[in-house]
Parts: structure tokens; C-alpha cells; sequence
């Protein structure tokens, strides 16, 4: 808990790793004890034949016990009476004896199939609940030869793994003392995604970036670890230090707050005293879809909007930023579930539109549309009319967006600090109506704007609806 009080997490990000279904069949031994009396016994005969008056002397049986118990014992073949009066075992009692020379088991064959998701990284069996599309995530290369041979490997780890998967819950056997006998075949259906989130944090004091999470849902891990490793390490080379360009997109937005919070470096405190002085501006740290503040701000300009409810509908715009890791959370997907679903109401059995919401995102060209998709929740057919495409170069690219027509408006800054694995996200939420205003119109004034300067023919930089030609 004192590590959690000098810790701030500054940005979410989700992986993702193929995890194939797999089918597999197989047979087991399961072993079963014998009763108390049955047991002691063949213990008894293994070491020499008895006579039964013997064997009732050593247990003190009665000879209607002793004779009940001989009896059983004979029927099932495990015992016999030997031509000197005495009884001793058959090969089938001494067989009992095989696992284990100190008590007899009963040796059944079983045979049972069962479904497994299997990541092919580390290639550790998952459990169902951290299971996942593949949207919203950046997702770890699978070498082609280990997705080939998906079933020989899953069938190599089952082997490998099997009583760990009994003491996980994860394998269910008819009892506890089940031994792998072979496996009878593997069958490999559609492809899941193993997701995990990796959190960046900071500490409060100094501003310096503190160790990532251990994926504390595998067992096994340094495969998965040491290839993300390699992404941040790619894309850090990649995002330079954009401070500069930062304090650019500042100076149009008239901010002159939140460089103070990551120059020289991020500042925690100076954070926490800028909120102090600042009731109608909120400045915060980390994804905007990780802001409650969001999500309260909307509810109160619904019930505002509400009481003028016959007026044309407003417009909500979110303008997104062009790196890898912007969106790439579950996170993002609610925060659009979000504002899609409170843009209507009813009221007195009647639907009202109380506004419009674009999520543009940042293309190169007009021809390039479709590579944001991947972004999209799945179900387009439901918000293929809310998303749309703008060309990038918006305040530097390094600055996102969130502004609701005369009601809020959320900055973000993404910056890239040499001291950091990714992005810092950074800004402010403000309700000041001027303030709002001017963003909604620089919003407004970029889209309209042509793409190539002082050509009246040339396209605006708002490509419009992502799947208008679906």
C-alpha cells in the first residue's frame, strides 16, 4: 500500500497474443483405493501366504469377517487358495501393487476431451475470462513455423503440463489420482486473443518512470515480456521528443497551464496546485477514456440539453491522434459505447437527437480510410455512422480532442519525453463556455480547411464517413 500511495500510472496499454481453441482427446489412468479391510489384506499377502485362520487371528476378525472379506477378495481375482492351505495373491492382486509397492490401487482407463485456449508466445493454456477480440490492443507477432504447428505444440505442453492444469481447476478428472496415458488426438478450431494490459507509471516525487507489471495471469511469461520490450523500444525511436511542437499546439489553444506540469520534467505537484486554482478547469494525467470526469461532464450537459429539448441537435467531436498506442486499450471502446448511447433520448414515447457524435481519426489521404478499422468496435452497422476521417497534421498531431458544441471540451497532449517508454498523455478538462468555444471552432476551422493550400478544387481535410461507401 506504500508503494500505491507514491505511484501514478500515466498510461494503459493492451496486448494481444493469438490463442487458438484447441481439442483434445486423451486417456488416463485413474487410480482408486481399496476399502480399509481389502487393503490391509493384500498388504498382509504380499509380503507371504497366510492361512485364513491367521489372517482372522492378525485383523481379530470373526470368521463370518474373515470369510465375507476372503471371499470378495476371490471374486475379483485378486487372491487364491494354494494347494498347502494357505491363500495368496494372483498376477492381477500383485498388479495392484505396481504404482505403488506400499498400498494397492485399483487401475481404471479412462478416456475424456476437453477445450483449451492456448497462447503461442509463451504458450501458456488460458483461462476463458482473459480471453478477448482482437480490437483496441496491439497485437505480438507469431512466427509463421509456431502457427503451422499450432497442434503438435499444444499437444507437446498438455503432456508437459498436465498435473499443473489439474491444480489449477483447469482439468477436471473423475478423481484426483489421474496419470496421463495418451493422447488420442488434437483439433484445432477459431482463433481467440489472450489480452493483457501493461500499465507505465510514475513516481510522484520525482517524475521517473518505475518498472512494468509482471502478467501475473501466466505462469510463464519472458518470451511475451522481452517482445513487448521490443515494440516499446521500436516506437520510442520512432516518437521523438515533441515537446516543442507541444508548446506550438499550446499556444493556439491558449494554454498556458499544462507545460508547467511536464517541463523540466512531469510534476505531480505542480499538477495538484494547478487544479487547486483552477474550479472550472480539471487537469489530469493519462488516456482520456480513462477520465471519470468525462463520463460525469456528458450526464450533466444531457440534462441540460434535456430541458431545451426541441432545439437542433449539437455536435460532439473527437479528434484522434495518429500513434500506435493512442486507443489501443479496452477502455476506448466504452468511452465510444459512451458517447453513442446518450446521444438520443425519450421523452413522452418520442426519440429526441440531442447531438451528433464524429470520431474522426487521422489518415494520410483519403485513399487510406480503411487502415484505421481495426480501431472500430466490430459491430459497425451500429456506429459506421459516427466515424469519420480527417487529414492528419491536426495541432502537430500530438494533441486529441473531445469538444461538445457550447457545453465542455477536453485537450490532451501526447508527449514524448526521452525518459519514457511511451507517450505521456496530458491536459484538461474545461466547462468555461469562451474557452470551449474557441476550441470548437479551431476544431471546426482545421476540418473545413483544403488540403492543398490556395486551390480552390483541392478536398477539405474532412474525408468524411469512414464507411460510407460500405
Amino acid at each position: 500500500m506504500e508503494e500505491q500511495k507514491y505511484k501514478l500510472v500515466y498510461n494503459q496499454i493492451d496486448f494481444i497474443i493469438i490463442a487458438p481453441k484447441f481439442r483434445i482427446s486423451f486417456s488416463y489412468t485413474d487410480e482408486k483405493a481399496l476399502s480399509f479391510v481389502r487393503e490391509y489384506i493384500l498388504r498382509l499377502l504380499i509380503l507371504c501366504p497366510c492361512r485364513p485362520e491367521e489372517i482372522a487371528k492378525y485383523f481379530a476378525f470373526t470368521q463370518y469377517e474373515t470369510e465375507n472379506a476372503l471371499n470378495d477378495l476371490a471374486n475379483k481375482k485378486w487372491i487364491k487358495y494354494l494347494s498347502d492351505g494357505n491363500i495368496g495373491l494372483t498376477t492381477a492382486g500383485r498388479k495392484l501393487f505396481k504404482h505403488n509397492t506400499l498400498a494397492p490401487k485399483l487401475i481404471d482407463l479412462r478416456t475424456k476431451e476437453i477445450n483449451l485456449y492456448m497462447e503461442l508466445i509463451n504458450e501458456n493454456f488460458i483461462d476463458k475470462k482473459h480471453l478477448s477480440n482482437n480490437e483496441n490492443a496491439i497485437s505480438l507477432n507469431i512466427s509463421s513455423e509456431i502457427f503451422a504447428f499450432r497442434s503438435k505444440y499444444a499437444e507437446r505442453n498438455f503432456q508437459q503440463q498436465f498435473n499443473e492444469l489439474k491444480d489449477q481447476g483447469k482439468l477436471i478428472l473423475y478423481s484426483d489420482y489421474g496419470h496421463l496415458y495418451k493422447i488420442d488426438g488434437v483439433e484445432v478450431f477459431n482463433n481467440k486473443y489472450f489480452r493483457f494490459t501493461q500499465f507505465f507509471s510514475l513516481d510522484k516525487d520525482t517524475g521517473n518512470q518505475l518498472g512494468r507489471n509482471d502478467i501475473h495471469t501466466l505462469n510463464h511469461s519472458e518470451k511475451i515480456v522481452h517482445q513487448v520490450t521490443n515494440i516499446l523500444e521500436k516506437y520510442k525511436h520512432e516518437y521523438k521528443n515533441n515537446v516543442q511542437d507541444i508548446i506550438s499546439s499550446m499556444e493556439k489553444l491558449n494554454d498556458i497551464e499544462t507545460l508547467k506540469i511536464i517541463t523540466p520534467k512531469f510534476n505531480f505537484f505542480m499538477l495538484e496546485k494547478i487544479n487547486q486554482k483552477s474550479p472550472q478547469d480539471t487537469y489530469f494525467v493519462g488516456q482520456t477514456y480513462h477520465q471519470d470526469d468525462i463520463q460525469k461532464l456528458l450526464k450533466n450537459s444531457m440534462d441540460e440539453l434535456k430541458k431545451n429539448i426541441s432545439q437542433s441537435p449539437k455536435i460532439l467531436y473527437w479528434m484522434g491522434v495518429e500513434n500506435i498506442y493512442w486507443g489501443a486499450q479496452e477502455k476506448f471502446s466504452e468511452q465510444i459505447n459512451l458517447f453513442y448511447n446518450n446521444a438520443f433520448c425519450n421523452q413522452n414515447k418520442k426519440e429526441y437527437h440531442l447531438y451528433n457524435f464524429r470520431l474522426y481519426l487521422p489518415i494520410k489521404n483519403s485513399k487510406y480510410k480503411n487502415t484505421k478499422k481495426n480501431l472500430l468496435p466490430s459491430d459497425k452497422k451500429q456506429f459506421k455512422n459516427n466515424f469519420y476521417a480527417f487529414k492528419g497534421g491536426f495541432l502537430n498531431n500530438n494533441t486529441e480532442i473531445i469538444v461538445f458544441e457550447n457545453q465542455f471540451a477536453v485537450v490532451c497532449y501526447h508527449a514524448y519525453l526521452d525518459s519514457y517508454d511511451v507517450p505521456l498523455p496530458v491536459g484538461f478538462i474545461t466547462t468555461r463556455i469562451e474557452k470551449v468555444n474557441h476550441i470548437f471552432q479551431l476544431v471546426q476551422d482545421y476540418l473545413k480547411e483544403p488540403v492543398v493550400d490556395k486551390e480552390e478544387s483541392s478536398p477539405i481535410k474532412d474525408f468524411g464517413k469512414i464507411f460510407s461507401n460500405n
